[in-house]
């Protein structure tokens, strides 16, 4: 797919709040809505825009479904156009409502966007005001989004200060019974005539869905998967979102500020969101140009206005539940309990998985004493500084398949091989991530790549009781493994073209091998460390049989392998690392750019 620059795009969520829907008990109960029809509101009007300090206008009762994702799907060009359809006085397509006669608050399931748009023009808040940063987590380019819109939108428009004071010069001008066009400039006249006339050219059609909850949801659902071409896991996600899951992976994406989607402990599910969103996602959202390999993040996403997130976390709670992905595993991991009539038991669910998820990321990076500090950029970037979901997903499918005891007997054995393991992983790199590629991207996950990672292990021991290099070990594993892939890697290490430049991205490759070659080890499983992110300093004779507390008597080990000494012999002879190279700054890249996707909900 082609590659494209992704421009964020202004964040107008706030303006119309998510809202709790029915509780799985009350939408079995499936409360009816038939009083719509003595409220008798068929348009919206100009003053139904502006801020109402009494707080009882129609405007302070809208709420969005609460799992609507995020009013930030358009790009700039759609809020001017719809803004000029405002100013020339065109017609603005209706808007759908259903009205909760529990709580009298009215549910947009068409036209958030539209309805954001004209607020945001007529208030000034394009998503960057006091009222948007308390209603939610904003991302830095999205504060900066607002301020171009606001000035794409006044040069195109006028904002509204300016023209309400240009609609007063022109009323002025009227009353006087003269012609504005000869007594106004060209862009006061315009925008005082725009403003003279919203009063009564502002009508937006409402159409009510009357009857119970269950239509309410239907329509939602079908105005959601009708007219917006959404993929199959969009469409799964809408229809199952008061799952656990689907809990879950909303509470992520939201970075803990939606508080609705929970339905019982609400502090610790918001915590652990938190904790979960800056481990997974946060370091997306404002990556620079060039970085270190040494901060290179766990994950590297695309950022909003794709449904990239969303399918990450699904695929991630499949891989930890199901141990693959693939169709089936897929729905059932969103469909479980999305019908639950107990509230209690899905609350309780929700929790739950976002603790599974939390334990299992500590024994990837961190402090945990779980923890064996995997660093990113050798385990699940390629040479080039890509992201690879295929690689990331197969990995943690191979540590984390089968018993609690049988995952920390392959801790173990992997820990035993890790430095040459490391070494035979940084050589076959571009190799290994084609060949699981071609067994399925990250949908179709299946026990062949979790398998994948064994071979190479086993390969790893074998080269390691023989005596072999990583390098002899890389092609003798990749020889039994793939003939074409091995054929690649020989012709990788033959000369290149005589009198020739290196390349941009060879340059790149030969910087990361570098790296990894100086960078400091563990001195117990010889692995790559990523200092002051997952280490602990070790005493080398133990602190209980009289070791002491001297520079001389330390060194920098793995949590885990901290944790485990006594199962790792040998470890005092692994040496300190006496080349050390300075880490390059490379340019990461997600595993894929899409174009903006377009979902108005």
């Amino acid at each position: 797919m082609e590659k494209v620059k992704m421009i964020p795009n202004v964040n107008l969520d706030h303006h119309i709040p998510s809202d709790s829907l029915l509780t799985t008990s009350d939408y079995l109960n499936d409360l009816k809505s038939d009083e719509v029809q003595y409220h008798k509101k068929e348009y919206l009007d100009f003053k139904d825009f502006q801020p109402d300090p009494s707080g009882f206008s129609i405007w302070d009762r809208f709420r969005k479904p609460e799992f609507q994702r995020q009013t930030n799907s358009w790009t700039d060009e759609k809020y001017i156009n719809l803004l000029s359809t405002l100013k020339n006085n065109q017609v603005i397509p209706g808007v759908i409502f259903w009205l909760n006669p529990e709580t009298g608050h009215i549910f947009v399931l068409d036209g958030a966007h539209r309805l954001s748009a004209i607020r945001a023009w007529a208030t000034d808040d394009w998503g960057d005001s006091d009222e948007a940063k308390e209603y939610g987590y904003l991302e830095e380019d999205e504060l900066r989004a607002a301020n171009r819109m606001r000035q794409q939108v006044n040069e195109a428009i006028g904002d509204y200060e300016a023209c309400r004071k240009a609609a007063l010069k022109f009323k002025k001008v009227v009353d006087a019974k003269k012609n504005p066009k000869d007594e106004l400039d060209e862009s006061v006249e315009s925008m005082g005539r725009f403003m003279y006339h919203l009063n009564t050219s502002l009508k937006i059609p409402i159409q009510w869905v009357t009857g119970g909850y269950q239509d309410a949801e239907q329509s939602f659902v079908n105005i959601n998967t009708g007219g917006t071409p959404l993929s199959d896991e969009e469409a799964l996600f809408i229809e199952n979102r008061r799952s656990p899951v689907a809990r879950a992976m909303a509470g992520i994406i939201s970075n803990g500020s939606k508080q609705s989607i929970w339905i019982q402990n609400y502090e610790e599910c918001t915590n652990i969101s938190k904790e979960l969103y800056q481990i997974l996602l946060a370091p997306s959202d404002n990556i620079p140009s060039k970085i270190k390999v040494t901060d290179y993040p766990l994950v590297l996403l695309k950022k909003q206005n794709s449904f990239d997130r969303y399918q990450f976390l699904q695929y991630l709670f499949c891989v930890m539940e199901h141990g693959q992905t693939g169709k089936n595993n897929l729905h059932a991991t969103l469909e479980n309990l999305a019908n639950e009539s107990d509230d209690n038991l899905v609350a309780e669910t929700t929790l739950k998985k976002l603790k599974d998820l939390q334990s299992h990321l500590s024994h990837i990076r961190g402090k945990s004493p779980n923890s064996l500090g995997l660093m990113p950029v050798f385990y699940f970037y390629s040479l080039k500084g890509q992201f690879s979901q295929v690689l990331f997903f197969s990995f943690i499918m191979w540590l984390f398949k089968g018993t609690s005891s049988e995952i920390k007997e392959r801790k173990l054995i992997f820990t035993l091989n890790r430095g040459h393991f490391e070494s035979v992983l940084m050589l076959t790199k571009e190799q290994v991530i084609k060949y699981l590629g071609r067994k399925g991207g990250p949908s179709r996950l299946s026990n062949n790549q979790a398998q994948f990672f064994d071979q190479l292990l086993n390969e790893v021991k074998l080269g390691k009781a023989l005596g072999a290099t990583p390098k002899e070990t890389a092609a003798e594993f990749l020889k039994n493994l793939d003939a074409n892939l091995y054929s690649e890697f020989r012709k990788s290490s033959i000369a290149g073209r005589p009198y020739s430049q290196f390349t941009n991205t060879t340059k790149q490759q030969q910087e990361i091998l570098a790296y990894f070659e100086g960078c400091y080890k563990c001195e117990l499983c010889g692995g790559a460390i990523e200092i002051s992110v997952s280490h602990q300093v070790d005493h080398i004779e133990k602190r209980s049989e009289g070791g002491d507390n001297s520079v001389g008597n330390g060194r920098i080990v793995h949590p885990w392998c901290n944790n485990n000494r006594d199962k790792i012999p040998n470890g005092n002879e692994i040496q300190k690392t006496s080349k050390v190279v300075e880490p390059p700054e490379l340019q990461p890249t997600p595993e894929l750019i899409y174009g903006q996707l377009e979902l108005d909900f």
